[in-house]
């Protein structure tokens, strides 16, 4: 499984090769949820990160 995170645009990249992947942008917690069919990873992020354009 690969993540790319792209500052600018807020673009990613999910590359899985044997399970479907939900992916969640949830601005008010500042957290990227993404969750598989087996578990869930949660990662921070910072303002600055998720706010920047």
């Amino acid at each position: 499984m690969r993540l790319n995170f792209h500052r600018h645009d807020l673009d990613f990249t999910i590359v899985c090769a044997s399970s479907t992947l939900s992916m969640h942008v949830r601005e008010s917690y500042q957290q990227i949820i993404i969750a598989t069919c087996d578990r869930r990873l949660s990662l921070s992020v910072s303002d600055t990160y998720l706010m920047e354009k």
